[in-house]
């Protein structure tokens, strides 16, 4: 049995192939951040506060009825 490799390509072959094939499989893999919170950063949380204003203190559960508009 033929072992299977790892096959990793540059961005111009990738696009290459993009145009060559009609079905392309791509995974990307990132780093997962173990220490995660749940708790924004404090330079998040100082932008949230200069907005506070903006966003409603308690949203509807439901999304609004789609709503059309005649332009005269």
């Amino acid at each position: 049995m033929k072992e299977k490799r790892l096959n990793i390509i540059s961005h111009k072959k990738f696009e290459k192939k993009v145009c060559e094939e009609s079905i392309m499989l791509v995974l990307i893999a990132k780093k997962v951040i173990e220490n995660f919170s749940d708790e924004p950063p404090e330079e998040i949380k100082k932008k949230l506060k200069e907005f506070v204003n903006v966003f409603p203190s308690k949203l509807p559960y439901v999304l609004p009825l789609y709503m059309t508009f005649n332009m005269l």
